[in-house]
């Protein structure tokens, strides 16, 4: 189309000119050299490393829809950033960066076995195929600083940046999604395999209707325990999200499954092989009483007043 692309990509080094670049299945980078291998063109590609920190918040976003990164960035920062033209791809490239990698990828060649490679879910990932960028020109800057993204078990950076971006985008998801109240992809899912929903709900059959939305979007696609509680259900609190379950949820009636495609990171899922994702609607059900949640300051001075009247 001659628009820019971008987004975000786990590269490896092969040798001082080749670098093996991991696209998830599912990523419209992947999809971006399908497009390349139909037309027998290589795809040209810029790699950006450091810069403004807003530029790899946006290029790891993952959006419900399209958007343009560039302008999510300058959003993200409050100003607009510069980009200049590559020396040897005709793209366009951060002015700001500390290295810009140039080079294409031949999309008919077959893909190297590389790895082992740390994965956002906080593991190493075994060998895998990956295509191949050959480097045509690097620039830096004249004191270069490094990015690096430290492998931790749960509170990565990785997480930490996708609980964040998912945060910042998700009035765009209640756009698509308008029963949706709001979502929490808790730390110990690693930002990734598990949702908390709170949900506005109309009738017995939303929660299955927002669980379904919810896998079909690039951000929650790979979660695969989902847990839908009532809107007035703070979802970052933990003690709710599970009072809500033991209180609401029948096995026989409020726990589905459904089927998705498998976490290209996760080494317990067979590549290629589809999924089953677990769902729990442990939302309060028509006929019902609804429980009254507190807070935990009102919790606090309540029992505060009960200690005062004893005395």
């Amino acid at each position: 189309s001659g628009e820019p692309v971008v987004g975000h990509a786990v590269a490896s080094i092969r040798s001082r000119d080749e670098l093996a670049v991991h696209f998830e299945p599912l990523d419209f980078l992947a999809g971006l050299l399908d497009a390349y291998r139909r037309r027998g063109e290589p795809m040209p590609l810029a790699l950006a490393l450091g810069g403004h920190p807003a530029r790899l918040l946006a290029a790891m976003a993952s959006t419900p829809f399209p958007v343009d990164r560039d302008c999510l960035a300058g959003l993200l920062r409050g100003r607009p950033l510069d980009n200049v033209r590559g020396r040897s791809v005709d793209l366009e490239v951060p002015a700001e960066a500390d290295f810009v990698v140039e080079g294409a990828i031949d999309p008919a060649a077959v893909p190297v076995e590389t790895g082992p490679i740390f994965t956002p879910l906080a593991g190493m990932a075994a060998s895998r195929p990956a295509p191949i960028l050959r480097v045509a020109a690097l620039t830096r800057r004249a004191n270069p600083v490094v990015p690096v993204i430290l492998p931790e078990t749960l509170a990565s950076e990785w997480t930490v940046i996708t609980r964040t971006m998912h945060r910042v985008l998700l009035p765009l998801t209640r756009l698509l999604i308008d029963e949706l109240a709001d979502c929490n992809l808790p730390e110990f899912g690693m930002g990734r395999t598990m949702a908390w929903v709170s949900i506005r709900k109309k009738d017995d059959q939303i929660a299955r209707r927002v669980a379904r939305a919810l896998w079909d979007l690039p951000g929650t696609r790979f979660c695969s325990l989902m847990v839908l509680v009532d809107e007035d259900v703070d979802v970052d609190d933990g003690r709710q999200i599970w009072a809500a379950k033991g209180r609401n949820i029948d096995g026989g009636r409020d726990v589905f499954m459904e089927a998705g495609p498998p976490d290209p990171w996760a080494n317990g899922k067979a590549a290629g092989q589809p999924c089953q994702r677990l769902a729990f609607d442990a939302t309060s059900k028509q006929g019902r009483n609804r429980p009254i949640h507190y807070s935990s300051s009102s919790l606090s001075e309540y029992n505060s007043n009960l200690k005062t009247k004893a005395r």
